[in-house]
């Protein structure tokens, strides 16, 4: 049987889809474009210049992209899953769920806007929907291993390990060879202190993935659990001998620090801050914070929580710095200064526990 000739409109389409798999996407849009004319009822034409569009940011333009294709097939629900995907991109969750809710009604059921959903409610914080979402996509494509991570995230922030663990095993089982799974086992395992089966694990992880560092690195985490802080250090003598990276480095700081080198552990993560770059190090700053005020170095540990509270990034690391401010103040004998820094502690914590009823810290 001769092959088909291709189209004009279907020459065009081909030649757009290839530029915009390069990137070229206003280029793409030319091509499609050119497909338009040629046959303004083909309707593919207008759900990849739409793509094209919201590659660029153009969602007002993909909007009417979209719609034109409905103008043209009303019953097509890959236009409606688009439009809802423009609606979620713009901030709009409820015309975006509407759009859904069309999609599927019009016979889209793609395990794709089941995984766009769930990361929809983990949005607003909605779990329980998430974890609906995702499963809907995993009985879809049980081989889903992006929804099958984002349950297991979502098990492991609510505490409920054993549901965590379950995810992660069939993540495991059906998709061995993503490394996301096995490490965030290994992890769960340590943070559970069930060390046996975390190295049993790791030793898996290690097989599968021989030359994969993040697993050499769970090493070291498991070992500090485990308390063998010199064999720790040891393995990130020998693995990560050259290593300039921060993990690396601010994991040495805490096992010197965990052996009480303490002046080995400051000058690790005094290095650590140095090279921070342009991302502020309010971690690395916790700790020297906590070194130098037990030493009563608390000048030094005050400039540091000033430098925190700067930056008001309202996380854990700025709400022990409001705290450690007063404490370092009052240690220094600045009692006025202590007082009003304790009163404005009081009050911020009071408004962050309102906030957030579960942070219980």
């Amino acid at each position: 049987m001769e092959n088909r000739m291709l189209t004009f409109v279907e020459e065009y389409n081909q030649q757009g889809k290839v530029l915009y798999s390069l990137g070229n996407y206003q280029e793409a849009i030319n091509m499609f474009k050119k497909a338009e004319v040629e046959d303004p009822m083909y309707v593919e034409t207008y759900l990849n210049m739409g793509e094209a569009y919201v590659m660029l940011d153009k969602y007002d333009e993909a909007k009417e992209v979209f719609n034109k294709a409905l103008l043209v097939d009303k019953q097509n629900g890959i236009a409606y899953f688009h439009l809802g995907n423009v609606e979620f991109l713009l901030g709009n969750i409820d015309s975006g769920r509407e759009y859904y809710a069309k999609a599927i009604n019009h016979g889209f059921d793609d395990p794709q806007l089941y995984f766009n959903l769930g990361t929809v409610y983990e949005e607003m914080g909605n779990d329980e929907e998430a974890i609906k979402a995702y499963n809907k996509a995993l009985a879809k494509d049980k081989f889903r291993a992006d929804a099958k991570l984002r349950k297991a995230q979502i098990y492991i922030n609510n505490n409920k390990y054993s549901e965590a663990l379950q995810a992660l095993d069939n993540m495991i089982e059906l998709n061995p060879d993503i490394f996301e799974g096995h490490h965030y086992k290994i992890l769960l395992l340590i943070e559970q202190e069930k060390y046996a089966e975390a190295e049993k694990a790791l030793e898996k992880a290690i097989n599968l993935f021989p030359d994969d560092d993040g697993f050499k690195f769970d090493k070291v985490l498991l070992l500090e659990k485990q308390e063998k802080f010199d064999v720790a250090m040891e393995v990130l003598e020998t693995e990560f001998s050259d290593s300039k990276v921060r993990e690396v480095l601010l994991e040495k700081a805490k096992i010197f620090l965990a052996q009480g080198k303490a002046d080995d552990s400051i000058a690790m993560f005094e290095r650590v801050k140095s090279e921070e770059g342009e991302t502020f190090d309010d971690e690395t700053r916790f700790y020297l914070i906590n070194i130098y005020a037990n030493m009563g170095k608390h000048e030094k540990a005050l400039a540091l929580c000033k430098e925190i509270i700067e930056k008001k990034n309202e996380n854990s690391y700025y709400y022990s710095a409001v705290f450690f401010n007063a404490e370092c103040l009052n240690k220094l004998g600045r009692e006025e200064e202590a007082r009003k820094a304790y009163e404005e502690a009081s009050t911020l914590f009071r408004l962050a526990s309102s906030a957030n009823p579960g942070m219980i810290d």
